[in-house]
């Protein structure tokens, strides 16, 4: 009835004022995506008696994907227009419910999908290496535009339409063509613009010179640790690799999990993987971005062979596995040529960061897959011979490989450092007392040192030491003292120990009970009134 209503009064005004306050204000931005589907759970969205085709008809007869596509123009380059962003990215969460998915069915339609790629990339391009993501002072910098934002946008767009389509079990089905998926068709026509953002820029490239000229090396004669104290000293010049080039490899990472031959070819043309590459060995402790490069080679690698065809034959059909084992395709930094795959090795030997660690589980992973053994008719053994042969990776994997026991550490110094010295109990509490009455403390020598009288309404904190609070179990020949106890408990009570004064003492206790005639009517009335089972 609600969504009924609301579409009943929906004027194009109504459209314009909408589009424009969900980019500024969370509130209209949440309620809006409520009404799209997000309060009813996955199960009521999918059941076909769900009719919310009339309240969404009415929002697309009125132009709301158009208006909302236009304002994306005004929204990227302000960066307190965030809300809008995130709306578009949970509106495309629900892009398969009955309510949200015809709406995202003609964003994501000619020539709207056309217009806001254009719109992004061009943001993108004026926004990379525009200002550093740190101030001169350390902080982080405020943003000049969402477009980063924007390219996340175009992840989750990718993300949808892969998840919709079916694996390719044949041949046939490997070599489909994308030209009518219309975002993937017109990202695939801009994909060389969007590598060219992984790119360093004519700033950075002149920061990591100008520390390079300043150790009289040059960058093909450093060595792994000095190529990595200059990575981290670019990045504390101020240009990291920020959340735009991280989308950017997050959009190609999905293309890579498409497995057909129309989008690998995509990623072979544009160079997306020599860029990868090199992203990847300027910032070797970005854990993101390291963690991208394992989700996209592994996954890659981890395709099932289709129907009718054995490793070898996969292996040449597959134009993404040649193109990761052939050589010379990646320049890096030190001015070797490897592979793809090479090229990890030289990552894994990075000493000390996120990258190698990651690296060094990849190819593990790899040397696993029957692809990468001869003994089961894997064609790619050869290229992990690097791999295996290098003795400073596989210490570290046999390392990885054994357990932790602490067996190494069971004596008496086998730690290596000093003899550990453990405080006392923290009490933060305490014994605290309070009353008009504060008797004396002679019975527990926890109270020695107290005044036998103390000031009318005082507070006392007792503080308990490790052997007041460690449980005593008494010897069998010891004699409790009765009469000391009582007495000791008698003192607490009156000092006004709100503890013991909780606690009642039974012996004063008297109990009564009392009947009248008329209760005992009452009672046989109810009793006859009660029927019996």
């Amino acid at each position: 009835m609600t969504t009924q209503t609301i579409a009943d009064t929906l004027t194009h005004s109504a459209i314009k004022g909408i589009v424009k306050n969900l980019s500024s204000n969370c509130i209209v931005a949440e309620t809006l995506i409520a009404l799209f589907g997000s309060a009813l759970s996955a199960v009521w969205m999918v059941k076909p008696t769900t009719r919310t085709a009339l309240f969404t008809s009415q929002w697309i007869r009125l132009n709301f994907p158009t208006t909302f596509c236009a304002h994306l123009l005004t929204a990227i380059r302000d960066p307190g227009m965030y809300h809008y962003f995130y709306f578009f990215k949970e509106l495309l969460k629900r892009g398969y419910s009955h309510s949200a998915g015809p709406i995202v069915d003609v964003l994501l339609s000619e020539p709207l999908v056309s217009d806001y790629v254009e719109c992004i990339l061009s943001c993108c391009e004026e926004d990379v290496g525009r200002t550093p993501l740190l101030s001169p002072d350390g902080v982080a910098a405020a943003p000049v535009s969402l477009a980063a934002d924007g390219m996340e946008v175009l992840v989750s767009i990718i993300s949808l339409v892969r998840k919709s389509l079916v694996l390719p079990e044949t041949n046939y089905m490997y070599e489909t063509s994308t030209q009518y998926i219309s975002p993937v068709a017109v990202l695939q026509a801009q994909a060389s613009r969007v590598t060219a953002l992984l790119a360093p820029t004519a700033k950075e490239e002149a920061e990591l010179e100008a520390l390079v000229s300043s150790t009289q090396l040059s960058p093909r004669s450093m060595s792994g640790p000095l190529r990595h104290a200059c990575s981290h000293a670019a990045m504390d010049g101020g240009y990291g690799l920020g959340p735009l080039r991280l989308a950017v490899c997050e959009l190609f990472v999905e293309f890579s999990l498409f497995q057909l031959a129309s989008t690998d070819n995509t990623l072979i043309t544009s160079g997306f993987f020599p860029a990868f590459i090199n992203c990847c060995e300027r910032f070797p402790q970005h854990d993101a971005l390291a963690r991208a490069l394992h989700r996209c080679i592994l996954t890659v690698f981890q395709r099932a062979v289709l129907v009718g065809e054995n490793l070898s034959a996969a292996a040449e059909r597959d134009c993404l596995w040649t193109y990761l084992v052939m050589a010379d395709t990646v320049v890096l930094r030190c001015g070797a040529l490897e592979s793809v795959l090479g090229s990890l090795t030289h990552l894994a030997q990075i000493p000390d960061t996120t990258l190698s660690s990651l690296c060094i589980d990849l190819l593990t992973s790899l040397s696993s897959l029957p692809l990468f053994q001869s003994a089961a008719g894997g064609p790619f053994e050869k290229h992990l011979e690097a791999f295996k042969a290098c003795e400073a990776i596989q210490e570290r994997v046999r390392h990885m490989a054994t357990s932790i026991t602490g067996g190494s550490f069971k004596e008496r110094g086998s730690a290596g450092v000093r003899e550990a010295v453990h405080r006392d109990t923290i009490n933060l509490a305490g014994d605290r007392f309070h009353g008009p009455k504060v008797g004396s403390f002679s019975r527990s020598s926890r109270f020695s040192g107290f005044p036998n009288r103390l000031t009318k309404g005082a507070y006392i904190i007792v503080r308990r030491s490790a052997d007041d609070d460690r449980p005593r179990r008494p010897s069998a020949d010891v004699v409790v003292d009765m009469e000391a106890l009582k007495q000791e408990v008698h003192t607490l009570q009156q000092a006004g120990s709100p503890a013991v004064q909780s606690y009642p003492s039974f012996g004063n206790v008297q109990f009564g009970f009392a009947s009248s005639a008329a209760h005992i009517e009452n009672e046989e009335q109810n009793t006859a009134e009660t029927p019996l089972s």
